[in-house]
């Protein structure tokens, strides 16, 4: 397709892949939906575009994939933008000053789904990203992904409706050891309402966490619901190592709570842990 806008006024779904560049004028695309699919994508830009939706699934070689200022609105049962990853691919992705709208429906913003023996580098940095119904940043890791990367500087709008602001699910299949290094800094998040959700939260099974938590501004919408929520899930024994500073989540009333660990399986391991959560948390200016 390379940057034939003829394609782009027909309002056609598109599909490219290695080297190729897709640009559009956010002011006069249509909305449509894109796929980046193949085994060895090589560099890929989508820049610019309205869109409804944006998957990517990469099942191997190597993918170096930019998706700048473009604006997602539409409806999905995965995220307005679906990174799938499996096999194994070794795949770079910068996600930067974007807009992604739900319009009300239970689709996440950003879903990354990372399986097998993959390999992610990311930064989600700037965008914009209201949602209600899904996550607005969504990680899931399916057996044994190497995942290294940034959320930072984002606003994520939940809108009182249901799930979290940035999400972590590592599963616990037997034979599985995901390895994620998260940094997740200076976000804005509001609308948390749902019980079983928090602002930020990260719900490992196996392998390992390693997530450096600081700067995030937390609106908490309802009661029960929690700014900082951490699981280790029930049958797992994921190993979670968490360094959080300078994190201010706005509670509403005496059953929200700003951090809650619920520990139904696994280790965690707190930076500066002084022999009490809260504490430790206070101490490091949360």
């Amino acid at each position: 397709l390379g940057t034939d806008q003829s394609l782009i006024g027909q309002g056609a779904d598109f599909t490219f892949s290695t080297g190729e560049v897709l640009d559009g004028d956010v002011s006069t695309s249509p909305v449509i939906t894109g796929t980046i699919s193949g085994t060895n994508v090589g560099t890929a830009t989508v820049s610019g575009l309205t869109a409804s939706t944006l998957a990517l699934t990469i099942n191997a070689g190597t993918a170096d994939i930019d998706v700048f200022n473009n604006t997602f609105n539409g409806a999905t049962l995965d995220g307005l933008l679906d990174l799938n990853t499996s096999g194994s691919a070794d795949v770079r992705i910068d996600v930067v000053d974007n807009t992604f709208n739900s319009g009300g429906s239970t689709s996440s913003g950003i879903e990354f789904e990372l399986a097998d023996s993959s390999e992610v580098d990311f930064n989600i940095n700037n965008n914009d990203i209201d949602v209600g119904g899904g996550n607005g940043v969504e990680f899931v890791a399916i057996g044994s992904p190497k995942v290294e990367g940034r959320v930072n500087s984002n606003t994520i709008d939940e809108n009182s409706i249901a799930g979290s602001g940035i999400s972590l699910l590592a599963n616990t299949g037997i034979a599985v050891s995901p390895i994620v290094i998260l940094e997740i800094d200076g976000n804005t998040i509001a609308g948390i309402s749902n019980n079983n959700d928090g602002g930020i939260r990260l719900q490992p099974g196996r392998g390992t966490l390693d997530a450096t938590i600081n700067n995030n501004t937390i609106d908490i919408a309802s009661t029960a619901v929690s700014g900082l929520f951490l699981e280790g899930q029930s049958g797992g024994d994921a190993v979670m190592t968490i360094n959080a500073t300078n994190n201010d989540v706005d509670e509403i009333g005496a059953t929200t709570s700003a951090y809650a660990f619920v520990e139904s399986g696994g280790t965690l391991l707190v930076e500066g842990f002084t022999g009490d959560l809260a504490a430790t948390l206070a101490t490091n200016g949360n």
